[in-house]
């Protein structure tokens, strides 16, 4: 199966909207494993 053919302007659309997705799904991905961390960190008696 060859790779998609992104030349035409409505796949150009897609392929940018998904990295766009992509891109901020890892940034949430990050975000929440920041915060369950923290919390973590909070919750642990010292």
């Amino acid at each position: 199966m060859k790779e998609p053919d992104f030349t035409n302007h409505e796949n150009q659309h897609y392929r940018k909207h998904w990295q766009l997705f992509y891109s901020n799904l890892s940034n949430g991905l990050q975000f929440a494993s920041q915060i369950v961390h923290n919390a973590d960190k909070k919750n642990r008696p010292r």
